[in-house]
């Protein structure tokens, strides 16, 4: 299947424009993986493939049969409570049905696996045990002690600290807590930093009264965006201007509050499923270190872009016929019906008005192994590298753009699209 991504619409059209909104006809069964929700945002992954994502904690069902493997299957969520919710929890279930069924909520299948996750947890760095973390900029006695500050400025105040191994923050903190703090810290910044220079969130524009208070870190308040999947930090700094003439500036307790739960739902599981083409991809990390099979995987990618850009949709098919052999298998209907749909899907597409492509870019591209075998190319900055120019779906008036990220496998010495 073709992931398309941006305006809803344009995304229905072109699904029912694939025949894919009819129900697989099959005895055999299907899987789908169900996440519902309140008050989280959350994005899973099924054998490294994206399967499904939501900002609000809204309900997806997706069927993900095409992605399984016979054994050691792995489900990947991550999810981050929403800032000033009450009540966040997420579950996760996994659930196979006879193709022909039509599920309901009452009878959803077979369940393989069902798991409930509730979030909050808070770190106290006043309460860790000796070695937890070093102090980078100011001072902790030792024992219980506040946290002090250095003064940089005569009026800036800063305190960092590194934490250890096995006590990062597993995630950007929704709040922060903090009491017998000696002095106001006004237009103060609070910085989380990870592994790479990439990996640095900063809420700027804060202020800590003296005494204590909550701190609500919202998101949109970040000096950069950030990403469910940013992973843990390891670098906590505040700084802060005081009033002039502090000699010292003293925090009794410092809390944050995490809500986050990043988990591995299901660490292997199996599934009576056929024996998809992509997991007979050649190993990634080895293809992608060796330079000349890396260069023939860019090669190809490129191929495919500019004969999607001018080619006649019939040239465009041969690059998805693995992908095509694997979805009709999974929704049990003929090789030639599905063919047929995506030479229609490809059709629509090549007469929207103003159809064409975004030159190739390759110093934008990335490439991603996701699993044992499947290699994700995007762009670093959107999920191209198919990227159209602004075209006019049929039945609007506004133009629209829509992307293609490619997943390829090395399949007998040759790179070929999987997904």
């Amino acid at each position: 299947m073709i992931h398309i991504f941006h305006r809803p619409r344009l995304i229905l059209w072109l699904i029912a424009a694939a025949g894919l909104l009819t129900r697989p006809a099959a005895a055999d069964d299907a899987h789908y993986l169900d996440i519902f929700g309140s008050g989280v945002a959350y994005a899973a992954r099924i054998n490294g493939f994206p399967v499904a994502e939501s900002g609000d904690g809204g309900s997806v069902s997706s069927f993900v049969t095409p992605l399984l493997k016979a054994t050691g299957n792995h489900l990947d969520v991550i999810s981050t409570a929403r800032p000033n919710e009450q009540v966040s929890w997420l579950r996760v279930e996994l659930a196979k049905s006879p193709k022909e069924k039509i599920r309901t909520a009452s009878d959803p299948g077979e369940m393989i696996f069902s798991r409930r996750f509730d979030f909050v947890s808070e770190i106290d760095l006043t309460t860790l045990p000796a070695g937890a973390f070093d102090v980078i900029k100011g001072a902790n006695p030792p024992g219980v002690g506040p946290l002090t500050f250095a003064t940089v400025s005569p009026r800036r105040q800063a305190f960092g600290i590194r934490l250890a191994a096995g006590h990062e923050l597993p995630a950007v903190p929704s709040s922060i807590r903090y009491s017998g703090l000696s002095h106001t810290l006004a237009r103060a910044e609070i910085h989380f930093i990870g592994g790479s220079p990439e990996h640095h969130v900063v809420f700027k524009d804060l202020k800590l009264q003296a005494g204590g208070g909550t701190i609500s870190l919202d998101p949109a308040n970040t000096a950069q965006p950030f990403w469910l999947d940013d992973g843990s930090f390891n670098e906590i700094w505040i700084f802060g201007f005081s009033a002039e003439g502090i000699e010292k500036l003293e925090l009794l307790s410092l809390k944050f509050t995490i809500r986050k739960s990043s988990t591995q739902v299901a660490d292997a599981f199996g599934a009576t499923v056929p024996v998809w083409a992509w997991t007979r991809g050649a190993d990634p990390v080895d293809a992608l270190a060796d330079p000349a099979r890396r260069r023939a995987l860019v090669d190809r990618i490129r191929k495919i872009h500019d004969t999607l850009d001018s080619a006649p949709p019939a040239d465009w098919s041969p690059y998805f016929e693995t992908k095509l052999v694997d979805l009709a298998k999974a929704l049990g209907r003929p090789e030639e019906a599905i063919r047929a749909d995506q030479l229609g899907t490809f059709q629509a597409l090549a007469a929207t008005e103003n159809w064409g492509l975004e030159p190739f870019d390759e110093d934008r591209l990335q490439l991603v192994p996701l699993n044992d075998h499947v290699v994700l190319a995007s762009y670093v900055d959107s999920r191209g590298p198919i990227e159209s120019v602004p075209i006019i779906p049929p039945g609007t008036t506004k133009p629209d753009r829509f992307t293609i990220p490619l997943y390829l496998a090395e399949i007998d010495g040759e790179w070929t699209v999987v997904r």
